[in-house]
């Protein structure tokens, strides 16, 4: 009986092991695959269209110096999904308020296409969220820069130049936005 116990907790552990086994090539080859992916994007200037809508405080606004900053973070949501849950904008002001409170040489663009604009003012509203949006209506940023398909790497850290230095969305993800934050106080 011990031994039918034992047989049977090695094949239930060599079973598992297998199936953990077969798992870790295939993890291994996303990985490559999004670290590629990374790594095209690292160093590439993004164009940033002007001739868009930006609001802020539910009202038309010019606001021309956040294209000039040293840093500009960029954030890039399309009308796929669920806007509200991909635009985290209780995060992003969090974020926000605590980069500008130490750093003002940093601006931040959400660009926003959407199919629905009048949820967009409700979402923008309903988190209180002062800072100014782009509402890209024709889908400007992703024309002209080809953004990835990866909605997780539509959020990017650039310097004066619009060259991207670190790519990826650093909310919810601590160590990512301390690297971005390293770099802003640089």
């Amino acid at each position: 009986m011990i031994i039918k116990k034992n047989q049977t907790i090695c094949s239930f552990v060599f079973v598992i092991f297998c199936i953990l086994s077969s798992c870790v090539p295939k993890a291994n080859q996303e990985n490559k695959k999004l670290k590629s992916e990374l790594l095209k994007w690292i160093g590439k200037e993004i164009q940033l269209p002007r001739d868009v809508k930006i609001m802020a405080n539910q009202k038309d606004t010019l606001c021309d110096e956040i294209f000039s900053k040293k840093f500009k973070v960029i954030n890039y949501v399309d009308s796929v999904g669920c806007t509200g849950c991909k635009f985290k904008l209780y995060e992003w002001g969090q974020i926000i308020k605590n980069t500008l409170a130490k750093n003002n040489n940093v601006s931040f663009l959400f660009y926003v296409q959407s199919n629905n604009y009048r949820n967009l003012n409700y979402i923008i509203k309903n988190n209180h969220f002062a800072y100014p949006i782009i509402f890209d209506y024709d889908d400007k940023l992703n024309k002209l820069n080809h953004l990835p398909d990866n909605y997780q790497f539509h959020t990017f850290l650039l310097n004066e130049n619009n060259q991207i230095i670190l790519i990826g969305n650093p909310i919810g993800n601590s160590k990512l936005l301390d690297l971005y934050l390293q770099q802003i106080s640089k």
